[in-house]
């Protein structure tokens, strides 16, 4: 067996056990992810509806 294969499997298995200890899978947001909340907020705050993610995420 390869090295990706084992790693995949045990990877596999701890995610699908970690809510048998209370755990759950956290991953920080990255700058796009932030930039389009907001955007979201900003534009529920005006009234406005929020931006279309498609052409967000082309520029």
């Amino acid at each position: 067996m390869d090295y990706e294969a084992i790693q995949g499997d045990l990877f596999d298995h701890l995610l699908a056990i970690l809510t048998e200890f209370g755990l759950r899978v956290f991953q920080a947001p990255g700058g796009a992810d932030m930039r389009g909340l907001t955007a979201q907020l900003a534009a529920q705050q005006a009234g406005m509806a929020p931006p279309d993610r498609r052409s967000a995420q082309e520029g």
